[in-house]
């Protein structure tokens, strides 16, 4: 069959007036001279005219600011000899518009391009829509470049090509460019790691969340399956979060609690252990008083007191530890504290091994309890030598160090600014990995059994901690260890301190009333002995109530409290407040068998109160008592 087709009659004039007349469209020709030929009623009224402004220069149409640009398009237009396409924003009487503009060159009937028409649409809500797609796109690469965790948006039906990723996803990949790329070339490490998250993404039609390691980093990956309108294909959004860091620091907490934990249980033991241990020594002593010097039974005796002080020590490693131990920290110079312990380093870790001590003559001062310090240098000293048993070099230095936020960020929660820096190494065996993990826990040692409690570097991390410090281990086996401990600096200047051991001990005048106050009847009734023996009248009660009602039936004067402070009930520091309202002359000596810091979860103590510390010895409790006897009333108090 064969189709013809009519060749369609030109339209008449009339026809192509009526087209024009009747279009949406803006239409306006202009001549050589741009002098306005026709223009359709919405050219026209756009324009602010009431009828179209034929005759007229097509520029007084237009502000000034506007013909310019419009003559520059039109003069184009004839230029060129094709219709040209403008868009341009122009002001009208109504308000301003967006106008997409084809103008076409027309020739007269000799051929000459005499004048142009112009065909113009309102494409300002087209413009604006573009403008608010583009703010939007910009926005999305901004959040996608700003964002902390790792992006990338990847079509598994091209074998998990990356179609997008931001900066932090490439920085993780170490490229500069990752887009088109497949996974498993773009980030092979990962892309093995993550591909059953993918899949599962996809079978769920959902989300899929995992932690992976890849190349000693630690990621927690969430992959979202996407769909996306006229987009074919498994698209997954893939976040990825580094989180080496995080995992790092909830270690850290997790030891810290675990720590905590123990401290809190150690310092109840040395507590107990303080309770008990005060009437083996003070009834020790009570029995070798009465004995000769030349009788073996009091040389028995003093074997059982040189353990009973033995324990007390270990009690306070273990309040020492607990970060619990009653501190007198001062303004120190860790060189002087090194140099006074040369002597006694050389004689303890042997002739075969060599001792350097590099100090560093403008070393910073630091605040810090300075038999602490003394403690922390004998302790890693004694270290050094069990792992040089064969001899070998042993190194004390000290040095200024300025840490700074990433530093601080390796050594642990200390701020940056300036510190004095002891550091002890040796040349000995080493530490493997296993062990530098659990080296600062309580009771873990290498040692055999019987050579030591574990308790070593627990107490000095305890103590470095405790002075507002860090510390820091370096080792590998066969290579030595180092420890690097990092004080604060102080410009306070160095407290020149006494020797509390050379202090004479107050003479025991005695003849003066205590009244004892303890819950244990043990510890009560040996104070009370201690307390006779010494010369004195004793009154004694085993809680608060008694005590008050004791005080008040009581017709002489009572000279002194002797009040434990933790007790059910009513606790020390509240008795001896509403004892000395009845008897403002009495002195009030405290005991307790828990340190300054455990005192205060109970109640807060005076900063003026005398404390004597569990447990205690005949001297230690008469001297104790005589101090704040013989003390100088405070100004505007009877009491101590």
């Amino acid at each position: 069959m064969t189709v013809s087709f009519a060749t369609a009659p030109p339209l008449s004039a009339s026809r192509v007036m009526a087209v024009m007349e009747e279009s949406q469209d803006d239409i306006f020709i202009i001549d050589r001279r741009n002098i306005v030929e026709y223009m359709n009623p919405p050219a026209y009224r756009a324009l602010g005219f009431s009828a179209a402004p034929v005759g007229r220069p097509l520029r007084n149409c237009f502000s000034s600011s506007a013909w310019p640009e419009i003559e520059q398009d039109i003069n184009h237009a004839r230029r060129a000899q094709r219709p040209v396409y403008r868009e341009r924003s122009i002001p009208f009487a109504q308000r301003e518009r967006w106008m997409g503009a084809w103008l076409t060159p027309i020739d007269d009937d000799n051929g000459e391009r005499t004048s142009v028409m112009g065909i113009a649409r309102d494409i300002t809500q087209r413009h604006e829509l573009a403008q608010l797609l583009a703010e939007q796109h910009n926005l999305f690469e901004a959040l996608i470049t700003a964002s902390p965790i790792g992006i990338l948006l990847l079509n598994g039906a091209s074998d998990w090509m990356c179609e997008l990723s931001n900066p932090v996803a490439r920085q993780m990949a170490g490229a500069t460019w990752i887009d088109g790329a497949g996974l498993d070339d773009a980030w092979p490490a990962l892309a093995q790691a993550v591909t059953p998250i993918l899949a599962a993404a996809c079978r769920s039609d959902g989300s899929s969340t995992a932690d992976v390691d890849v190349s000693s980093r630690h990621f927690s990956v969430t992959a979202v399956r996407l769909r996306l309108p006229g987009r074919p294909g498994n698209r997954v959004l893939l976040l990825v979060t580094d989180v080496t860091d995080r995992r790092a620091l909830e270690q850290q907490l997790l030891h810290a609690d675990k720590m905590d934990a123990i401290g809190r249980l150690a310092g109840g033991i040395a507590h107990d252990f303080n309770n008990l241990l005060t009437p083996i020594l003070g009834y020790t002593d009570l029995v070798s008083s009465t004995l000769a010097a030349d009788d073996a039974r009091r040389r028995d005796l003093e074997e059982v007191a040189t353990a009973a002080r033995s324990a007390t020590a270990l009690t306070r490693q273990l309040l020492t530890f607990s970060r619990k131990q009653v501190t007198k920290p001062s303004a120190i110079d860790l060189n002087d504290v090194i140099r006074s312990l040369h002597g006694i380093v050389r004689r303890t870790i042997g002739e075969d091994i060599s001792v350097i001590m590099d100090l560093s003559p403008t070393l910073h001062r630091t605040v810090a309890d300075r038999n602490q310090i003394e403690q922390v240098v004998m302790n890693l000293c004694v270290n050094a030598r069990d792992a040089m048993p064969l001899g070998g070099t042993l190194t004390i230095s000290t040095a200024n160090t300025a840490l700074t936020h990433a530093s601080c960020g390796m050594l642990g929660s200390v701020p940056p600014g300036e510190y004095a820096t002891l550091t002890v190494s040796d040349s000995g065996t080493g530490m493997p990995p296993e062990v530098q993990a659990h080296i600062f826990e309580p009771f873990f040692t290498t040692k055999g059994p019987g050579k030591g409690t574990g308790l070593g570097l627990s107490i000095v991390h305890g103590i470095v901690k405790q002075a507002g410090g860090c510390i820091s281990l370096t080792t590998a086996q066969g290579r030595g260890t180092s420890f690097a401990m990092y004080f604060p600096r102080t410009d306070a200047d160095v407290a020149v301190s006494r020797d509390e051991a050379a202090r004479p001990v107050p003479r025991a005048n005695g003849g003066e009333t205590v009244l004892v106050v303890e819950d244990n009847e043990g510890l009560r009734r040996l104070a009370e002995r201690l307390l006779r023996n010494g010369g004195y009248r004793t009154i004694a009660a085993q809680n608060a109530g008694e005590a008050l009602e004791l005080a008040r039936s009581f017709s002489g004067k009572i000279d002194l409290l002797l009040s434990d402070v933790v007790m059910p009930d009513v606790d020390g520091v509240t008795l001896a407040n509403q004892l000395t309202r009845q008897r403002p002359t009495m002195r009030v000596l405290f005991m307790s068998g828990y340190t300054g810091a455990d005192v205060a979860r109970h109640t807060v103590l005076p900063h003026h109160a005398a404390l004597l510390q569990k447990p205690f010895t005949r001297d230690s409790l008469l001297c104790a008592l005589r101090t704040v006897l013989d003390a100088a009333p405070r100004e505007g108090a009877a009491n101590s």
